[in-house]
């Protein structure tokens, strides 16, 4: 895989920072919606289901457990688990 130039970098990052920003307006043109509709012990609910799957999305993207051999030696970049980083 050839490495990417400043342009091709410049257009990627436009793509995931525009997705970004599309989730966010819809967060704020549901706001009204949300408040019609959801009781406060609804807003609880669906708190919790946010925040695991933030943590859930967390996890997928460290790869933890697919990207080690039966081993155990990492195969690239550093674990962000603690106790998962170089041995001093």
């Amino acid at each position: 895989m050839a490495g990417l130039n400043s342009r091709s970098f410049l257009k990627h990052a436009a793509v995931y920072g525009f997705g970004t920003l599309l989730l966010q307006a819809a967060s704020v043109v549901l706001l009204p919606l949300y408040t019609r509709y959801l009781t406060p012990a609804d807003y609880g609910t669906l708190e919790i289901l946010n925040r695991v799957g933030q943590v859930l999305g967390i996890v997928k993207r460290t790869g933890r457990g697919s990207r080690e051999p039966h081993d155990g030696r990492p195969t690239g970049g550093q674990s962000v688990w603690p106790g998962g980083g170089p041995r001093v």
